[in-house]
């Protein structure tokens, strides 16, 4: 049975052959996660408050716009309130960016390096929008807020007051519902081209439609993958890490400090085009060990 420990091995043998440089991060941050969706665990050391980083992003992005390099981490990643059979508060993220690489191709770079570490199979490509219509009768795009409210209340989301009036409220809550219907299978599956109101910190497109340059890979409805074509442009980050801060106070939560350091490795870089994808490792390994929970991994089911 493979481990954490051989599995992350087979993933830097893949970077080595690909001539992407490892690099390693600090776990811990002045910056706290905006998105009201993820938690982080804090510390205090002379009482000033660090987090345990959610994810290295900031950190990784940064090096990316200062060397101008392919990179990768593998590490641990913490996550408050997450724990339960497919969750864990610490796991193994690997987590890559590619320099003038788009988003669909970093979609096939997934699945080599997939393919790499012992999971292959069909893989289906899929629009977010295709999904949604299918689930649902009407496209995402093109849907008034009225419309989604009443899809979300029929679906069974009850106006707790926490950001009911917010559209990517809504949307989040029917990516559920779509997930749950049309993704619970053995095959691995791409989700691409968001809805702009779920752009998390991917590039938008202007053509045909506004779509966020973004995908996510499942397994069973279970996310795996997350990636972007990224934001290159220090205004424009801004802007989201704003709009999050909003979103927070919306639903009931404190602001946080926006993160100044990601933004000034954006104003000085002078890249193009880069594209990244986080992977959780343990998910990979439940699938390859045919585990149906994350807490019996070889790893961590210890008595």
């Amino acid at each position: 049975m493979d481990s954490i420990v051989t599995l992350s091995a087979k993933a830097r043998e893949y970077f080595q052959l690909q001539a992407v440089t490892e690099v390693k991060t600090p776990c811990l941050s002045r910056f706290s996660n905006v998105d009201p969706n993820i938690a982080n665990f804090s510390i205090f050391k002379n009482e000033v408050e660090l987090f345990l980083r959610t994810s290295p992003e900031s950190a990784l992005k940064q090096i990316v716009c200062r060397n101008e390099i392919d990179i990768f981490e593998i590490g641990p990643v913490f996550r408050d309130d997450e724990s339960g059979k497919n969750h864990l508060s610490e796991f193994t993220m690997l987590e890559w960016y590619r320099i003038d690489m788009s988003y669909r191709h970093l979609m096939d770079d997934v699945v080599r390096l997939l393919n790499y570490l012992g999971l292959s199979g069909i893989i289906k490509k899929l629009t977010y929008d295709e999904l949604f219509v299918h689930t649902f009768g009407f496209s995402s795009y093109e849907a008034s807020f009225q419309q989604l409210k009443a899809c979300a209340e029929e679906h069974g989301l009850v106006n707790s007051g926490k950001g009911f009036q917010d559209r990517a409220y809504l949307l989040e809550f029917l990516t559920t519902c779509l997930s749950d219907a049309n993704l619970k299978t053995e095959e691995l599956v791409f989700v691409y081209d968001y809805p702009q109101e779920l752009r998390c910190y991917s590039q938008l497109s202007s053509y045909p439609k506004t779509l966020a340059k973004r995908f996510e890979l499942f397994w069973d409805g279970l996310e795996l993958a997350n990636g972007y074509q990224e934001i290159l442009s220090e205004e424009e980050q801004r802007a989201c890490f704003e709009s999050e801060n909003r979103r927070r106070v919306l639903n009931g939560f404190a602001e946080v400090q926006i993160d100044e350091a990601w933004l000034a490795s954006l104003r000085r870089s002078e890249l193009k085009t880069l594209s990244g994808v986080a992977l959780g490792l343990e998910r990979v390994l439940m699938i390859i060990n045919g585990i149906k929970d994350i807490r019996l991994l070889p790893d961590l089911d210890l008595k």
